[in-house]
């Protein structure tokens, strides 16, 4: 009996209809320098439950089929890194190199639970799709429309008629790709592939002495339509700043540029902490929603400071001031990006180029926080085992093509998509991810009361009063009414969870700013005067994080 009840216990945590995340995660990421890492154990500790309550025999963890094109004779490919975030979630991953296709049979003869890849042939997906049933995932980081390999949207828009999914490092488009080419496309961002004293992926112990290398370093390559790297360094170097450049020799030679030498991995993170200025410059569309190259987190994941091209999204990526944009400005509450400056060189700003880089290199105090404020943002937020966590939300919940197509029939180019994503990640406590769907819905439907709640408690979450109070102001405008869950747009669920998640911001905001009150908002579906009123609790208390978050509750 004893057996018997601890078995039903262990069900009932492992039933999907209950949040598991309902009382701890408010705590988890104020608690850990690399958050990621716990999430990842907890579900290694979840499927290892699962497989031994539920399967009539167990067989050891359930396998993962990585296919890759093999290592690389210079860095660790990505693919590499990927796995390891598999592996602490619980999975046995198996890195095989793409075999021919005949081979392809004996290699799924043992059981696998899925199968990804990141840049298959479609032929390839053809030959696993006529021999297995095993559910096939593309998940790829690579620019899909880039102007210097235009058959690499062709691959893409095929790749996706074969795979059950397909995950890009990029929003907006779910809905496009649905309809037009009939794929199951979602958002997963990839993580930092930094390698530091404690190996790859995992937040550094110790970091080279800062300020003691280059003034400017830039790592990347070139190409001869590169114009805006090119003329962005001839820039600098015509200014009297010492840049130092590291890449393939030939390709910078081709340009007339001489580099120092071409690095990789540790290397490359030791040069970019100790340079006292780190650019990052991108081949990337700028109005591409939260596309970026891996540039930007390796740098910030290694302390550096920073100097960015901006791209849509970059605010809700990282916090204030952790990095500094070029084309926007800085006030008082934060960041300001009124336009966003593209990869043409008649709109990219040389001059405020070198004067942003000689402000920084003349601000030591400038430059040491935003490096503490880069590094903290990214290992807290932007690893490889949050983003396989991301990747589990949508494989393992099931969420496959027809939870996509009913929300991308709905008015506004699928604002209900971003609505049922945005309110999980919300619930299970990464507003950060929230923000992500919430802000993409409101720039097709600016109007939708779902995603405009979900964006202000967001903010609020994040402490972010001011962008709260200007949701909740335009909640209260154009829904006067007193019983939201009434309004076009709301549903009984999403009023249920609501409830349910503003109860624990409530209690969380009440001990970080030390209230022994309970929180007891209003059960008649109002939120706008209770947050409202939470927002300058906030504010009064000034109970916030230099990482843009609430202080941590009381021990007690």
């Amino acid at each position: 009996q004893y057996v018997a009840n601890l078995a039903e216990g262990v069900l009932k945590l492992l039933d999907p209809h209950i949040d598991m995340n309902q009382h701890m995660s408010l705590l988890r990421r104020t608690t850990s320098p690399q958050p990621g890492m716990l999430v990842a154990q907890r579900h290694a500790f979840k499927l290892h439950l699962q497989h031994r309550l539920l399967k009539t025999k167990y067989q050891g963890p359930p396998r993962v089929l990585s296919f890759w094109p093999g290592p690389h004779q210079d860095h660790r490919r990505t693919e590499l890194f990927r796995s390891d975030a598999f592996r602490r979630h619980g999975f046995t991953v198996q890195e095989t190199v793409y075999p021919p296709i005949h081979d392809l049979s004996t290699i799924l003869e043992d059981s696998v639970e899925f199968i990804v890849a990141a840049k298959p042939r479609v032929a390839f997906l053809q030959a696993i799709r006529s021999s297995s049933e095993v559910p096939v995932y593309v998940w790829t980081w690579d620019l899909i429309d880039y102007e210097q390999d235009p058959t690499r949207r062709k691959w893409f828009e095929d790749a996706i008629k074969m795979c059950d999914m397909a995950f890009l490092n990029e929003i907006g488009r779910e809905s496009m790709w649905f309809k037009q080419h009939g794929g199951n496309v979602h958002f997963v961002n990839d993580g930092t592939v930094l390698i530091g004293d404690r190996g790859p992926a995992r937040r550094p112990i110790s970091h080279p002495t800062p300020d003691a290398g280059a003034d400017v370093v830039f790592i990347g390559t070139v190409q001869k339509e590169d114009t805006v790297r090119v003329k962005a360094l001839e820039s600098l170097l015509e200014a009297g700043i010492e840049v130092e450049i590291y890449g393939p020799p030939d390709q910078w030679d081709e340009v007339g540029f001489r580099v120092s030498g071409q690095v990789w991995a540790e290397e490359a993170a030791q040069i970019e902490t100790s340079a006292k200025v780190v650019l990052s410059i991108s081949r990337s569309n700028p109005e591409l929603s939260l596309y970026r190259s891996d540039r930007l987190f390796r740098g910030t994941a290694s302390g550096a400071c920073v100097l960015t091209t901006a791209f849509k999204g970059i605010d809700l990526l990282l916090p204030d001031r952790s990095v500094h944009i070029l084309g926007a400005t800085e006030t008082s509450t934060g960041w300001s990006i009124p336009t966003i400056p593209t990869n043409q060189e008649h709109e990219f700003d040389f001059n405020q180029l070198v004067r942003k880089t000689k402000e920084l290199l003349s601000n030591d105090t400038k430059r040491s926080e935003s490096r503490a404020l880069a590094e903290e943002s990214t290992w807290r937020r932007h690893t490889w085992e949050d983003n396989v966590f991301k990747f589990l939300y949508f494989t393992e919940g099931d969420r496959n093509a027809s939870f996509l197509y009913a929300h991308s029939q709905t008015p506004c180019n699928g604002a209900q998509y971003y609505c049922s994503v945005g309110l999980d990640m919300l619930i299970s406590d990464d507003h950060v991810e929230s923000r992500y769907y919430s802000k993409t819905g409101l720039d097709t439907c600016p109007t939708n009361l779902c995603l405009l709640t979900i964006a202000a408690i967001a903010h609020l979450r994040m402490a972010d009063v001011q962008s709260s109070l200007a949701l909740w102001s335009t909640v209260r405008r154009l829904y006067p009414r007193k019983d939201l869950s009434s309004e076009s747009g709301w549903s009984a669920g999403h009023q249920e969870r609501l409830n349910l998640f503003m109860s624990q911001v409530g209690n969380f905001v009440g001990r970080s700013i030390e209230s022994r009150c309970i929180w007891e908002h209003s059960s008649d579906g109002v939120w706008t005067d209770d947050c409202m009123r939470l927002a300058e609790l906030i504010r009064e208390s000034n109970c916030v994080t230099k990482y843009g978050e609430l202080c941590a509750p009381l021990k007690d």
